[in-house]
């Protein structure tokens, strides 16, 4: 289960995409980039994926780094997720994202990665 989070961490540059989409569904109108917003549900699914496989490893984990940077992970999805699920609302109303978005936790993979190590 460890190596499906490592092999997850793609998900891990939520926030540019929102922003770089909602640029481009203005400048060019939102047919012409259908497949970007399909690229963005993809990750907004496996970073749903993540969040299920930290629930269910989370009570079995043999490290205090990867519990923490798990719940970090847990409410960086949380706030990724609102703001995409209402994407074409905030277009439509003309607003912006907030300059700067959530981070996603700089840890989360070394301690993926150490929790790996550890249950082996």
């Amino acid at each position: 289960m460890v190596a499906l989070l490592i092999a997850a961490l793609v998900a891990s540059c939520f926030w540019h995409h929102e922003q770089s989409y909602l640029a481009k569904i203005r400048r060019d109108g939102v047919a012409k980039h259908t497949d970007m917003k399909q690229r963005i549900d993809q990750l907004a699914e496996d970073n749903t994926a993540i969040v299920t496989l930290i629930r269910v490893y989370s009570p079995h984990a043999k490290t205090a780094a990867f519990t923490s940077e798990a719940d970090k992970f847990r409410n960086y999805a949380s706030a990724w997720r609102d703001p995409w699920n209402s994407v074409i609302e905030l277009f439509t109303a003309g607003g912006n994202y907030p300059a700067a978005g959530p981070r996603f936790p700089k840890e989360f993979a070394s301690a993926v990665q150490t929790e790996a190590a550890a249950s082996r």
